[in-house]
């Protein structure tokens, strides 16, 4: 497999919106606060900006397997930061990736939750049901142990520690 970053997405603070869906942009600055000029209302507010969730993950074959089940779902909807072309069952708790010069540590999983009832092919009416999907498989946080900048194509590796 050739482990690669897929996508980098971001979404600027507006007013009145969800930091969903995120728009791709082609490469990033990250620092231990997050992804370039990305927002997460979720964390500045509800979890005191903690650097324990700075960057959410995501992997394709998790996308692809949402989207067999029938979910209209893009790169960028769930919220994701890194879209990456890794195996799901790697993002394990305590692993450090490597991509380009960031170096990231998987921290905690991401829980669903009704903000994702913005997205179009879920809305009020399926909420429930799409939390119920995604228990297990919304993402995983991590934080910065060392700032970089990544483009999207970059490889992703594995530290040893």
């Amino acid at each position: 497999m050739n482990r690669k970053v897929i996508s980098i997405n971001i979404k600027s603070r507006i007013d009145g919106e969800r930091g969903i869906p995120k728009l791709p942009v082609k490469q990033a600055t990250v620092s231990i606060k997050g992804v370039g000029d990305d927002h997460n209302n979720y964390r500045y507010n509800r979890k005191k900006n903690t650097l324990d969730r700075a960057v959410l993950l995501y992997t394709l074959d998790k996308l692809d397997e949402l989207k067999q089940e029938g979910w209209d779902l893009n790169i960028g909807d769930l919220g994701e930061n890194i879209t990456l072309n890794i195996p799901y069952n790697e993002l394990i708790v305590g692993k450090q990736i490597k991509i380009g010069d960031l170096l990231i540590e998987v921290t905690e999983e991401c829980k669903p939750c009704n903000n994702l009832s913005v997205l179009p092919c879920v809305g009020k009416e399926r909420i429930n049901e799409f939390i119920i999907t995604m228990k297990g498989r919304r993402g995983m946080y991590a934080k910065v142990l060392q700032e970089g900048t990544i483009r999207v194509e970059d490889s992703v590796s594995y530290n040893a520690h």
